[in-house]
């Protein structure tokens, strides 16, 4: 609960979100409207909306039916864009060509897998290989005998 009221919070500014929400008048084309304004959820408008007393608890339910009849839960139309970070590269470019830094090493500053870096800037980092794993088998069956012998 903590996290969606900060969210709300820094996404919705109560000034001008609470100023365009029409009090227990908000419908789902206003909702929608809303959305492209601030970038948010439908469902999170109506949510925010109701935690801000703008509508009412039957306000609320009736249009969280509406949004279900819709197949909306999952899928909402208008869908906010992913945003890019903007100064990321040329971050990126300052670290790897001024100070010599590469791809693993910029992983441990970053306290992150080079995997995970990979997985979510893959434009900005190669998949670093992994460690391959090796183990004492023979034709694919493993040799007990081996193992006890060498952790004795």
């Amino acid at each position: 609960m903590q996290a969606f009221q900060f969210a709300v919070a820094l996404l919705l500014p109560p000034e001008e979100f609470d100023a365009t929400v029409p009090l227990d008048a908000l419908t789902l084309s206003r909702a929608r409207e809303l959305k492209r304004a601030f970038g948010v959820s439908i469902q999170a408008i109506v949510r925010a909306a109701h935690a801000r007393g703008r509508i009412n608890r039957s306000r609320y339910t009736s249009l969280f039916k509406q949004i279900s009849a819709r197949q909306w839960r999952l899928v909402e139309p208008d869908p906010v864009p992913v945003e890019q970070p903007r100064l990321w590269a040329e971050i990126l470019a300052v670290h790897r060509e001024e100070h010599g830094y590469g791809d693993a090493a910029l992983a441990s500053l970053g306290r992150e897998a080079g995997s995970d870096l990979a997985d979510l800037f893959p434009y900005n980092f190669r998949q670093l290989a992994g460690l391959r794993l090796v183990s004492s088998t023979r034709a694919g069956v493993a040799d007990p005998d081996r193992a006890r012998r060498t952790s004795s």
